[in-house]
């Protein structure tokens, strides 16, 4: 009989995070909707994965006895965890054939098991380029990440390095918002895309910052903990682009007068917006106006004293979400920018604005939705739209 005694607290641990890598519904792959259990050397694993080569593994100290056997290597359901939960001291796991015996104060569990024969192997890649991500500027990327908006369905993060400089960005494959984070160079040049769920998952599941990059798998292991996960194909933004993004010669640049009050109308924008739908950001030369409306509430508007750098009107329509999100990342000293759109193949610049929210090492790229013609706006026009 093969056994394994473990302390409850440390199998929970384990199975948590080798669960996040199973899919709730794998058709296609029955065998990874299991979690595969392996006992050596008095160390217990537990590894998770998906149809689409995401593992998650991760190991804790366990009494390992195994007659006549090297190693204990055995598929489990996820109910284990469960069990786990449930238990206040030790378990002990005992493997007979194809069943698995949880025994613990609290009773006593038979679960079945699977082979481990046709359970995917996680590529191991050597000679990684790594890139470190601290925790703030991976929160920076995640306000783009996180987010399931009606514009895009997906999100990838793209990395460059190149000369003193490592860009990653979270960008969409179509327009509404980037988030580019600028960090150290790294020993050589990385040009990869990594999809951006299984990023977070990864550093979230190891608590590590430093990344390695291959030629087609990522790796991030911590001191309890290892993900891997496939990298994207696909064309990746050159350095200079980035450059070209961070270094843009700003149109206008606004500060705020009242951050807490700004990003207050802002919510205010987003509950009076239906479906998420813009809210109008129109500047007069002295004040900001903000305007939505649509939803059974009705309608909302503020007109906003602001500090600002120049005086040319402006106007265009915005998801006043992407806002709140930028700035409460970014914080009260960030700066507001409004520029001109640079086409990056003709270098070009294209007819309406976008914004840029910063803190000078993160910047939130924010699309308008719809540009509107700028004009002088005067208070007699300010009343005659909020009557609207």
């Amino acid at each position: 009989m093969r056994k394994i005694v473990v302390e409850a607290e440390n199998l929970v641990t384990i199975l948590t995070k080798a669960k996040r890598a199973t899919p709730t519904r794998d058709p296609i792959i029955r065998s990874t909707s299991q979690i595969r259990l392996k006992a050596k050397d008095n160390m217990l694993s537990a590894t998770g994965a998906n149809s689409d080569g995401f593992f998650i593994t991760a190991w804790c100290e366990a009494e390992v006895t195994a007659a006549m056997v090297a190693e204990i290597d055995v598929l489990v359901p996820p109910v284990l965890l469960d069990i786990a939960k449930s238990t206040k001291s030790t378990i002990t796991l005992s493997l007979q054939r194809n069943s698995l015996y949880v025994t613990r104060a609290e009773g006593e569990t038979r679960l079945s098991t699977m082979d481990v024969e046709g359970f995917p192997i996680p590529q191991k890649e050597v000679n990684l380029t790594y890139f470190v991500l601290t925790k703030r500027q991976l929160a920076g990327l995640t306000v783009v990440l996180d987010k399931e908006d009606a514009l895009v369905a997906f999100r990838a993060v793209y990395v460059c390095c190149s000369g003193d400089k490592t860009y990653v960005a979270a960008m969409p494959k179509a327009s509404g918002r980037i988030t580019v984070v600028t960090t150290t160079a790294t020993e050589s040049k990385i040009s990869a895309i990594l999809p951006g769920k299984y990023l977070g998952l990864a550093v979230q599941a190891t608590g590590e910052e430093r990344i390695g990059v291959g030629l087609t798998h990522a790796r991030v292991t911590g001191a309890d903990c290892e993900v891997v996960f496939p990298l994207e194909a696909g064309a990746v933004y050159s350095a200079e682009y980035f450059a070209g993004l961070l270094a843009i010669e700003t149109a206008y640049r606004w500060f705020l007068g009242d951050f807490t009050q700004f990003l207050a109308e802002l919510e205010l924008s987003r509950i009076f917006s239906m479906d998420g739908a813009p809210c109008r950001l129109e500047y007069d030369g002295a004040n900001l106006l903000l305007e939505s409306g649509g939803n059974d509430l009705g309608h909302h508007n503020a007109v906003l004293g602001i500090e600002t750098k120049d005086t040319e009107p402006w106007k265009f329509r915005v998801t006043s979400i992407y806002y709140v999100d930028a700035l409460k990342h970014i914080g009260k000293g960030g700066n507001i920018e409004l520029f001109w759109a640079i086409n990056p193949a003709t270098g070009e610049k294209t007819d309406y604005l976008n914004s840029r929210i910063t803190d000078g090492e993160t910047f939130h790229i924010i699309s308008p939705l719809a540009h509107l013609e700028k004009r002088e706006v005067t208070v007699e026009d300010q009343d005659s739209d909020i009557d609207e």
